[in-house]
């Protein structure tokens, strides 16, 4: 559908929802269904407000509100224009990242962070399960969709398991692939999520101010059986750049 073609529904007055938040629903819906393609304009604040009968800072606060999420970019002098809908992925999926993002039509982009080889913890070493002279090979990387930064990786997993990865490897692409054409049998993850400010380094990564909230996605995947961890794989990821689901089939 084309922006040209859109017309919003009627705000209700009577509704406990502020004017503002009934209108910023309406325009991120739109965003996500893709009524307005990226870096179509949208319509102007003065007709929005006149189509809908509601004053001009009501509609701004919505717009104000869509931008600070990711779905609108304001551009002094020009106007208001659609962004990429945010990337939506399976919380609970196991899969090949870079896959996804293709499926979505996007493109993904990778920019190593570092790449290092560290000694073994006595945490890493009982997680892991792996004698004392192994060490750990941790690999930084920040993951950009449409060329914008949506996440920091972090990945951790002993250089016994990995002995020929070079960081060539890991300059693109998802570790799925990389890991189980290496032998590793990657059978089950166990998630923990939880909201927290970036700290200096991952605002900088991310191009957000420090203190910016986002969410941190810590995966644990293990082997088949009762095995330990085979890689550990932290994301912290821009809230206004991803939606998160979860697919669920409950009979009722």
């Amino acid at each position: 559908m084309s922006g040209d073609l859109f017309s919003l529904a009627p705000l209700s007055k009577e509704s406990r929802l502020p004017l503002h938040h009934q209108l910023a629903d309406q325009l991120r819906e739109a965003v996500r269904q893709g009524v307005f393609a990226a870096d179509e304009p949208i319509p102007r604040e003065l007709d929005i407000a006149k189509s809908l009968g509601v004053s001009r800072g009501v509609v701004r606060q919505a717009i104000l509100q869509l931008v600070q999420e990711g779905y609108l970019r304001r551009i002094p002098g020009r106007g208001t224009f659609a962004q990429n809908a945010p990337l939506e992925y399976d919380l609970l999926g196991f899969y090949n990242f870079k896959k996804e993002v293709e499926r979505q039509n996007h493109t993904l982009g990778v920019r190593l962070v570092a790449f290092e080889t560290l000694p073994l913890d006595p945490l890493n070493e009982a997680l892991f399960g792996v004698e004392r002279d192994d060490k750990i090979v941790g690999i930084w990387r920040t993951l950009l969709v449409g060329g914008n930064p949506v996440l920091v990786e972090r990945t951790t997993v002993p250089a016994s398991r990995v002995p020929d990865l070079k960081e060539e490897d890991v300059r693109e692409g998802g570790f799925l692939d990389l890991l189980t054409r290496r032998g590793l049998q990657l059978a089950r993850a166990r998630r923990y999520m939880e909201p927290r400010l970036a700290d200096a380094f991952e605002s900088q990564e991310l191009e957000v101010r420090p203190g910016t909230p986002v969410l941190v996605v810590d995966r644990y995947t293990y082997g088949p059986g009762e095995g330990p961890v085979v890689v550990r794989c932290v994301w912290t990821v821009r809230g206004d750049r991803c939606r998160h689901y979860i697919n669920t089939e409950t009979s009722i």
